[in-house]
């Protein structure tokens, strides 16, 4: 990497570039990639997206874990208690019209998701990567029959939950803590879901899929083949 671009990405990470000037130069990357990209022939253009294709494919589900560990997951549940919503939601907020505050805003985002899951009483849900628990205490409450089991890679994570669970009065929560490139289950799901694939706007909601899927020998297991072979498995088929 050029040194003026290195120093320039320091700069921004340190805080010390002001937002307008980031937004700048974001678009300008962009628009350099775009035309980048449709500069080429259109067998190259081809080629250079079965390539990325590959490339996800054969990536790791979550690269270099222990960073978000080391960074900002295992950081004490009570800074995150004042800078987070009531319900520690740690993605998005929805803010339709009257919702005025960030309580509210996370308490629509989480109705909004469990409503485009089609999530009802009664099922077996899974939900890879659960942050600080704001979905998995939401369904647990809303839905009190169902089984919710949540994945994370953090142990103060796990522990917050537990104990929240246990301040509610909540007996239908278990909590795992699993590198995601190494989880494999044996366990059927009504529903799954995965953390990483939240947007906003229309897309909202993180993607679901139903299906009652299975996949697996273990609940976290260490084989080197599990993070190549979840992706083609139907729990992660599951998850979308």
């Amino acid at each position: 990497m050029p040194y003026p671009t290195e120093l320039a990405l320091r700069s921004v990470e340190r805080g010390l570039v002001p937002d307008p000037l980031v937004r700048i130069g974001i678009r300008r990357l962009l628009k350099a990639r775009l035309a980048q990209m449709r500069a080429g022939a259109t067998d190259e253009a081809a080629d250079l997206a079965f390539a990325f294709l590959h490339e996800m494919r054969e990536a790791a589900l979550a690269p270099l874990p222990e960073k978000a560990n080391e960074q900002h997951y295992e950081v004490p549940a009570a800074f995150f208690g004042e800078v987070l919503g009531a319900h520690r939601k740690y993605s998005c907020g929805y803010w339709p019209e009257g919702v005025k505050t960030l309580a509210a805003a996370e308490a629509a985002a989480l109705d909004l998701t469990c409503a485009r899951a089609g999530l009802a009483d009664g099922q077996d849900v899974l939900e890879l990567g659960c942050g600080w628990g704001s979905l998995t205490l939401w369904m647990a409450t809303q839905y009190p029959g169902s089984r919710i089991t949540a994945l994370s890679n953090s142990h103060s994570q796990r522990a917050h939950i537990e104990a929240e669970a246990e301040r509610r009065g909540l007996t239908n929560v278990r909590v795992l803590t699993c590198d995601i490139n190494v989880f494999d289950t044996a366990t059927a799901w009504c529903r799954s879901r995965c953390s990483s694939t939240c947007a906003t706007g229309r897309r909202l909601s993180p993607t679901w899929r139903a299906g009652c899927a299975t996949t697996g020998a273990s609940s976290c297991t260490s084989s080197p083949t599990a993070a190549r072979r979840t992706p083609s498995s139907s729990a992660m088929r599951a998850t979308g």
